[in-house]
């Protein structure tokens, strides 16, 4: 045992080769370093929402192409299949929260009251099973309510949100790592949702609008999976959707697997993550992981016939070479645990560099816990074992011959090294063509025609404004120097949410609506294929694929379907990523003018 853990031939030895040490140690510290990262980052997505102790009975309703019910179609459901225990909608906004002199714009989600039954989000303040069930009660974030109450004492404050005065009945811890990101304010859905969603009758006729996320939970052991044929069946006869057939599927799609399934789904207040994205960044973790093992392995053989010598001795006194396999195999795992620290402190000082870069919020200090601390040391052994096996194979198979005569060193080089190296050659060159190719995707994509301008915009979102005040505002903004034209718009290309759905000449119709005053076209730079100069108050401009799906000539004058004069057509323009392009399901647009809303400046 002595003769295994003797190690001061071993801290001589790196002692007198203080290059080798720096560079094997740094190197592999470097790279554990952004395996630890992305291994933590990778961890962290896979967890999204596993917290809830409902997870296993909560699901998110959903079409082939979104995730949006209208208000009434939960409490249906729960009416007509006995599995449904709960459901809970969703809306969100932007609105000003103002107390006193303060005025702040504020991340509003309306939601049921269920929704802390449902999930396992928790109040730092306040009482759960009594929150959301009336219109006389908001709830704030923690960082929310330290701005727009400084003093503190939050509970029974007032805070003023659409002209109406609310108590503060709650605050909430910040949601953790889910789907759901931690509103600035929650109130009722029930209560809110017709002043906030801007129509009294968003309730009283509540399968008008396809605008509400909607999560139901399964009573214990219950499944609907048997049933959603007959829900679909069911929602053909008088929900709007299905009945026109915009929508004609039906799925119900695990909580836990929410954060990771169609993009489409996400919102301002739900994230949606990317598996393709996650699988690659812990497959370069991987790769990263490999490049370590062998760096660490080649210079480990390069050093080799110094340390065969040291061997060669201590075989000859009559030290076996199972002990000595040994020996180098523990200071293998050695050199691995000091590298894995040092990694740890270099992953710690690159975290908020790593967070800031993928818009994250991962933690290295969320790994020393029990569990992660045993999976550390089986890794770490592994690790040891996998870096040490080759070189201390290599060493104490020399012969005290072969390391006296100088062929040792020859024969090693011949055989380990070239492979090693050789394999490194072939994926560096995978890589650099990986990396080409990502390099023109990213270029492709910076400089796409997206069909509008983009430089030298600025996009203003103002809540509650009348004509008076935009006015007034556009005027003020247009003394500004710099400012060459402004825009009233209600939707812009990078924020389109005002889809106008229904049927023509017996088929389906989706038009993508933008409203703006009639300097927007101009302003957007959208390119004018046709220009009737028309300069009705309701005319309109059509793209092409609007006016090929309205089977509208290209000298056309009048849309029947809108029931407005068209002022010309405009080339088609992206409002979606570029894997999306217009096409007759979504990428149909009109633009109207003489909007109000919010502005577009120049």
């Amino acid at each position: 045992m002595k003769t295994i853990f003797d190690f001061r031939a071993f801290l001589n030895f790196l002692g007198r080769n203080k290059l080798y040490t720096a560079i094997n140690i740094f190197g592999f510290s470097i790279s554990l370093m952004f395996v630890i990262l992305l291994v933590t980052y990778t961890r962290q997505e896979y967890a999204v929402d596993q917290f809830h102790s409902n997870k296993e009975r909560i699901f998110r309703l959903c079409d082939e192409t979104d995730a949006c019910f209208a208000p009434l179609i939960g409490r249906d459901l729960k009416a007509r299949y006995p599995e449904i225990e709960t459901y809970v909608r969703l809306f969100e906004t932007d609105e000003v929260a103002t107390t006193g002199e303060r005025h702040l714009k504020a991340k509003i989600l309306l939601s049921d009251p269920d929704f802390f039954r449902m999930f396992s989000f928790r109040l730092a303040e306040g009482d759960t099973a009594q929150v959301l069930r009336s219109k006389n009660g908001a709830l704030l974030s923690e960082s929310f309510a330290r701005n727009l109450f400084p003093e503190g004492d939050y509970l029974d404050k007032t805070v003023t949100i659409k002209g109406e005065s609310v108590p503060v009945t709650g605050i909430l811890r910040p949601f953790g790592n889910s789907q759901f990101v931690t509103p600035d304010v929650m109130l009722s859905f029930e209560e809110w949702a017709p002043l906030v969603y801007g129509w009294d009758g968003v309730l009283k006729r509540g399968y008008a609008s396809a605008s509400f996320p909607l999560y139901l939970m399964l009573k214990p052991h219950a499944d609907l999976s048997a049933k959603m044929p007959d829900m679909l069946s069911h929602l053909k006869t008088y929900y709007w959707p299905y009945k026109d057939d915009h929508a004609r599927e039906l799925t119900i799609i695990p909580l836990t697997e929410v954060y990771l399934s169609n993009p489409l789904y996400a919102s301002e207040q739900i994230r949606i993550g990317s598996k393709t994205l996650i699988n690659t960044f812990f497959s370069v973790a991987m790769l990263i992981l490999l490049f370590a093992v062998i760096n660490y392995i080649n210079l480990s053989t390069a050093q080799s016939e110094s340390r065969a010598r040291e061997m060669a001795v201590r075989r000859l006194l009559g030290c076996s070479r199972k002990a000595l396999f040994t020996r180098l195999i523990v200071e293998s795992v050695l050199l691995c645990i000091l590298s894995l620290l040092i990694a740890l402190l270099l992953a710690g000082i690159a975290e908020p560099i790593f967070n800031r870069i993928l818009q994250t919020h991962i933690s290295v200090s969320n790994l020393f816990s029990a569990s992660n601390l045993g999976i550390g040391v089986v890794a770490i052994i592994l690790l040891g074992l996998l870096t040490g096996v080759i070189p201390a194979s290599v060493i104490t198979r020399a012969r005290p011959i072969d390391v006296v005569r100088g062929s040792f060193r020859h024969k090693t080089k011949m055989v380990y090294n070239k492979i090693l190296i050789g394999f490194q050659y072939l994926i560096t060159i995978v890589l650099l063509g990986c990396t080409l190719t990502m390099s023109r995707q990213i270029d492709m994509m910076l400089h796409a025609d997206l069909g509008f301008d983009t430089a030298n915009k600025l996009y203003l979102s103002i809540q509650n404004m009348n004509g008076y005040q935009a006015s007034g505002l556009k005027n003020r903004l247009l003394q500004i120097a710099g400012v060459e034209n402004i825009s009233r718009v209600r939707g812009v290309p990078m924020f389109a949410n005002n889809n106008s759905s229904g049927v023509w000449h017996n088929k389906p119709i989706h038009l993508e609506i933008f409203e703006g005053d009639s300097t927007y076209v101009g302003l957007m730079g959208f390119r004018k294929i046709q220009d009737n100069r028309n300069f009705a108050q309701n005319a309109i401009w059509l793209n092409r694929t609007a006016m090929r799906e309205l089977e509208l000539p290209d000298n056309a004058s009048y849309c029947e379907y809108l029931k407005s004069p068209i002022a010309g057509v405009i080339y088609d323009f992206l409002y979606q990523d570029l894997t999306h392009p217009p096409s007759p399901a979504s990428s149909n647009h009109c633009l109207k003018k003489n909007g109000a809303g919010p502005s577009s400046s120049n």
